[in-house]
Formats: structure tokens, sequence, C-alpha cells
């Protein structure tokens, strides 16, 4: 499997939104199945400390 997909989860639209998590999978777009798989869920706390600002609108 060639393909990767990434999903990540953020609180906020803009480019210093904060990361809350990240998904990712290998899949085969022709046969539908799915390859390995990874999950990790990040520290709101560790993403601010790190300069990230979350955007209420978005939250909310």
């Amino acid at each position: 499997m060639n393909n990767l997909m990434i999903d990540l989860e953020t609180m906020g639209n803009k480019p210093n939104a904060p990361i809350v998590s990240i998904g990712a999978v290998f899949f085969d777009p022709s046969t539908d199945e799915l390859g390995p798989e990874f999950y990790r869920v990040v520290s709101l706390k560790s993403a601010i400390a790190g300069g990230a600002v979350p955007d209420p609108e978005t939250i909310i």
C-alpha cells in the first residue's frame, strides 16, 4: 500500500492552531483495503506551551 491518509484534529483553522490528535491509515483505493493505522492524542497544554493559539470561534 502506497497511499496514506492523515487526519489532524485542531482547535482552530489558522496555521498556529493547536493540534489535539493525529490519525493516519494506509489504504488501497482500488480495493478499499485498509492497512496499518496510527492514532495519538496530543496534549492541548503541550501544544499551547509550544506556541499554538486556540480559536474560540472554532471550538464553540
